[in-house]
């Protein structure tokens, strides 16, 4: 009875870590289309080229400095966020196809 319930706690981790890949893989997915898309990059570019020309400006009102700032930082976020998606699902993948059967062996 022990073996049995080692053995289906071994195919549950394993099936957890094929959902864990499985999501990991479509986030990083879903993160490098946006990344490729080039709707996606115009629109940041653009953004980018808007909040650098207004902070460029000599008549910013009082505070408006700060929100261009902020508004640079949560654009330059967003893409550091998908670009960490993507990291992140090259690095899981190959953590799962490669490490764990290594570390499997020596558990043996």
């Amino acid at each position: 009875m022990l073996a049995l319930d080692q053995t289906v706690n071994t195919v549950l981790i394993s099936l957890k870590r094929d959902l864990t890949l499985s999501n990991i893989e479509l986030k990083a997915r879903d993160a490098a289309s946006f990344l490729e898309n080039q709707s996606f990059k115009d629109a940041v570019d653009a953004m980018n080229g808007y909040l650098d020309a207004k902070m460029l400006s000599s008549k910013l009102l009082e505070g408006e400095a700060e929100r261009l700032i902020l508004s640079k930082q949560l654009l330059a976020g967003i893409v550091r966020e998908l670009n960490r998606a993507v990291t992140d699902g090259v690095v899981e993948e190959f953590n799962l196809r490669e490490v764990e059967p290594i570390k499997r062996e020596f558990r043996r």
